[in-house]
């Protein structure tokens, strides 16, 4: 070989490399002889690629000119060109090569596309079926082989579409067809959803004082006393109740009674949120920080009651790791914001509350033990609404009173008989489910004074026109409902004492203990005295 033709040959072989790059491994170089030289080499072979079979008979039989464009007999197109002894050939990339380019590019682009729309990023094909879904949050990843009908939608009209996200409600997707073969969808469904957590999380204005909680039993008085006493305190207040017995109404009349009324009243309830978002929304966080935070960052509730009163419904339900670092913002009054590095003083008064026995959790190593003696400071117990059944009458024709007004209502008052009939029930759902009850009779009423009759079924099947337990323990018989409503009027009267109740009802603490255990009848601690 001549030195010249070293040159055209090493020059060609650079050449073959860069056309190869650019057109996807399919350009190549042959001798005068259709001898495969350089390129796709490696990748396909003259003897099992029929194109390449043909085009090295073509070559070899010098049917080909110095520049021309030829079809092989399986369709592929490829352009020719001959320099000196050299044939160089480049099939031209078909329809399928470059879609299959395409949604490989899209696939590897999903993660990036995920993180800046905030959500859920997917391929899916011309029937709307994913074949492909990235999503920073695990709950949002769909399966492989879902069907999208808005993706469908978009496959057949060819048109990018934008609408809701089926995924989280206010959230908004996009579909977008690439191609006949597949197309790309993403939605913002975290974005969405932090922002809805923060939103429906937590308030800001506390509506609520004294004069709305209702009753003149001796412990509802008592608990109201006490939380009057401790109101111009800023001290952490730990509000122990039931569901229903009213913990958030009492936290916000302890804050307007107190010198922060001026200041903001914010109210979470921990039971509520994702625990990936609960130390974002308390502490707030920096830009960046996470998929889905705002470029700028965001305050958190601490910040946002800075000068007022914070408070934690449901606390037991927090993470433990969250608990540290709420300990650490009580301690030393100060928060750091996720992913931040400077301390922002915050003066915050801090209210909980429980439906639980939170030191027996801290003792169970389910509460930080810590975190539950700087949370107990000031306890407040709130009582049953079985344990001041004397304030149903007045309860009720407060909750009649103000139906008439929100909604309208028939009925204006309410019968010696049905408030008697209430009396004996049980009220497992407390103050809320006495109110439920009422609003439902007065929408479906046509009376102007609620009678028994209009009372809602599962009150009236039972004993004295009302069950005196939770009604839906219908296995229970008279006999069994009648114990347990004397034992549980005895601890009512008693301020759950178990050993005054039994000595009221004749018999030996620890018997009383075995037939409220039989009879499903909850262990209470006293109500605290002032």
């Amino acid at each position: 070989m001549t030195k010249k033709t070293a040159t055209v040959n090493n020059s060609l072989a650079r050449a073959v490399e860069a056309i190869e790059s650019a057109n996807g491994d399919l350009t190549a170089l042959f001798d005068k002889t259709g001898q495969l030289l350089k390129g796709m080499k490696e990748h396909r072979s003259v003897n099992n690629d029929p194109s390449l079979k043909w085009l090295s008979t073509v070559l070899s039989q010098g049917s080909c000119g110095d520049a021309d464009m030829m079809v092989s007999p399986e369709g592929d197109k490829v352009w020719i060109l001959r320099i000196s002894d050299y044939y160089l050939a480049s099939f031209l990339p078909d329809g399928d090569a470059q879609k299959r380019r395409a949604k490989d590019v899209f696939r590897e682009a999903l993660p990036l596309i995920s993180k800046v729309a905030g959500g859920e990023a997917v391929l899916f094909d011309s029937n709307g079926i994913l074949f492909e879904s990235v999503c920073p949050d695990s709950e949002g990843i769909r399966k492989k082989g879902a069907y999208t009908p808005f993706g469908h939608q978009a496959m057949q009209t060819g048109i990018p579409s934008i609408g809701p996200s089926v995924i989280e409600d206010g959230a908004v997707a996009v579909r977008i067809p690439v191609n006949e073969q597949f197309g790309v969808g993403f939605n913002n469904f975290i974005s969405v959803k932090h922002r809805k957590s923060l939103a429906q999380s937590a308030r800001t204005h506390a509506r609520y004082t004294f004069d709305n909680i209702v009753g003149e039993s001796r412990s509802l008085k008592e608990a109201k006393e006490r939380a009057l006493k401790v109101a111009p305190s800023a001290s952490t207040v730990l509000i122990h109740g039931e569901t229903g017995t009213g913990k958030e109404l009492f936290a916000q009349a302890i804050h307007n009674a107190s010198p922060r009324a001026s200041g903001p009243f914010v109210a979470i309830n921990c039971a509520a949120l994702p625990s990936s978002l609960t130390e974002s929304l308390l502490f707030g966080y920096e830009g960046g920080t996470f998929t889905g935070a705002r470029p700028e960052g965001q305050e958190g509730l601490f910040e946002q009651a800075h000068r007022g009163t914070l408070f934690l419904d449901d606390i037991t339900e927090m993470d433990l790791s969250v608990q540290a670092r709420l300990l650490r913002v009580l301690q030393e009054r100060e928060v750091l914001r996720v992913g931040g590095k400077k301390r922002i003083p915050v003066d915050v008064r801090i209210i909980a509350s429980t439906n639980r026995d939170l030191k027996e959790m801290a003792e169970a190593g389910s509460f930080r033990k810590d975190l539950y003696y700087r949370l107990n400071v000031v306890d407040l117990r709130l009582p049953l609404l079985s344990e001041r059944t004397e304030d149903i009458p007045l309860l009720c024709r407060t909750f009649i009173a103000a139906c008439k007004k929100g909604f309208g209502a028939f009925a204006s008052d309410i019968s010696d008989e049905a408030v008697q009939c209430l009396q004996r029930y049980a009220w497992p759902g407390n103050v809320r489910e006495l109110f439920s009850i009422i609003e439902r009779t007065m929408n479906l009423t046509m009376h102007e004074i609620i009678g028994i009759e209009d009372l809602p079924l599962l009150l009236k099947k039972y004993p004295h026109g009302c069950g005196s337990i939770d009604l839906s323990e219908a296995t229970e018989d008279a006999q069994a409902l009648s114990e347990r409503d004397r034992i549980m009027r005895a601890l009512a009267s008693e301020n759950q004492s178990r050993i005054r109740a039994a000595k009221r009802l004749g018999m030996s603490t620890a018997t009383l203990w075995r037939r409220m255990k039989r009879l499903g009848i909850p262990v209470r601690q006293p109500v605290s005295s002032l």
